[in-house]
């Protein structure tokens, strides 16, 4: 196992950790971040504030959601982390956070999956809402991994989102712009209209995105 990549990768969650929180993306002791790394798992750990996780505080686990460093506590969240990286090999790393405007259309049921939006289409493809199911529990970890299979961002019943990318930066890049597609989509109900793209320029977006992504899976509108 490289130890210098390894640093490097928590340096990098560390640091991403305190770029969620700068933007109000995590408070509390909420949220968290997982790199994969020679089939094994990079997480942040339980009961911290992420804006406050050094590389020191990262836990290490296996893919089945193993603790290899038994004197660290890694986040409850961990299992529904495994179980993402199960059904989805193509990815590297999972961000789960409580971002306000996403998480106003979780707990409203409202799912991001019309398309109204050029950017979101080509960034994330729809995403749909995962039925609620007990925070940290093996069946909320089944129900989201699950929305994986066809999804790259999953608003998560009365909870929060999670999304998964081929690199932490890349998987931080889906958080904003699913963000600002939330708020885009709440501002256009408010003001009581949403003009959708036509299913031709809905095809021409999908395919520009199975492009970019080559092969990644992913939804379709």
């Amino acid at each position: 196992m490289n130890m210098k990549n390894i640093a490097n990768l928590k340096k990098e969650i560390s640091e991403t950790g305190k770029r969620l929180c700068n933007k109000g993306f995590a408070c509390g002791t909420s949220g968290n971040i997982s790199v994969k790394f020679n089939n094994n798992i990079l997480i942040t750990p339980s009961g911290m504030n992420l804006g406050e996780v050094e590389e020191e505080d990262i836990v290490l686990l296996d893919l089945d959601g193993n603790n290899l460093e038994n004197d660290k506590k890694p986040s409850s969240e961990k299992m529904m982390h495994a179980g993402i990286y199960k059904v989805r090999r193509d990815i590297e790393s999972i961000i789960h956070v409580h971002p306000p405007k996403s998480t106003i259309l979780a707990v409203s049921g409202i799912a991001l999956d019309k398309p109204i939006l050029a950017e979101a289409i080509i960034v994330l493809g729809p995403v749909p809402i995962a039925k609620y199911a007990m925070p940290s529990s093996d069946k909320l970890a089944s129900i989201v991994a699950k929305s994986f299979l066809d999804h790259d961002a999953v608003l998560m019943a009365n909870h929060g989102v999670v999304l998964c990318g081929g690199s932490l930066k890349e998987t931080y890049y889906k958080l904003e712009t699913l963000e600002s597609y939330a708020e885009i989509a709440i501002w256009s109900k408010l003001l009581g209209n949403s003009n959708e793209l036509s299913q031709e320029n809905v095809s021409e977006l999908v395919n520009l995105r199975a492009c970019l992504a080559k092969n990644t899976k992913i939804g379709q509108y």
